[in-house]
């Protein structure tokens, strides 16, 4: 059962723990029979949230968060449209900190890996003749740091910039890129190259 957000499900003073206690008392009841999810805002953001656990980061009293199996935190980045998923958990060990994005086809939210070359290198092989945009885009990345390392891989060699239609430029693995991927796909750590261009 989902409380989104929870605010809207009771009257309670959110800053007093006793005003809380019958919500959080209602919340465990309905957890004897069913999951409860309550979606609950942080408080504004200030220079000492590193510093904080996730559950202290929610808005008013730290009782709700105090009473949760699990705390689940979506941490905006700034302006791009990747997010952080930070846990605290009372009964397991917590995961690591899971980078997501919204996928606006599907409207489903993706799990988005590190910006590393050998990610890039991939995407282009999958996809050779990808505008930059459009690869940017895939990766889930913003386009500022998507060029500075596509700057760096066509230095390298390891990548073709061509120019393409309306000025946009298309990227290819370059044939040295190929040629290592496949080494390394026949080592089973890569999946075979498309070849472009």
């Amino acid at each position: 059962m989902f409380f989104d957000p929870l605010r809207e499900f009771h009257s309670a003073d959110e800053n007093k723990s006793d005003a809380m206690l019958p919500v959080i008392q209602a919340l465990r009841w309905l957890q004897t029979t069913t999951t409860v999810v309550a979606v609950h805002h942080t408080a504004k953001p200030n220079e000492n949230d590193a510093l904080k656990t996730v559950g202290q980061r929610s808005r008013g009293t730290s009782a709700l968060a105090g009473a949760a199996n699990t705390v689940v935190l979506v941490e905006r980045n700034g302006k791009s449209k990747v997010h952080k998923l930070l846990f605290e958990m009372k009964s397991a060990e917590e995961p690591d900190p899971l980078a997501i994005a919204l996928d606006t086809e599907t409207w489903c939210w993706q799990v988005v890996g590190e910006l590393t070359a050998q990610n890039v290198l991939q995407a282009i092989q999958q996809a050779p003749g990808i505008a930059k945009k459009a690869l940017s885009a895939s990766l889930h990345h913003r386009k500022a740091d998507v060029l500075v390392l596509l700057a760096e891989m066509e230095q390298n060699g390891s990548i073709v910039v061509v120019p393409g239609p309306r000025n946009a430029k298309l990227l290819f693995p370059s044939a040295l890129s190929c040629s290592l991927a496949a080494k390394q796909s026949e080592r089973g750590s890569l999946p075979p190259p498309v070849r472009g261009g």
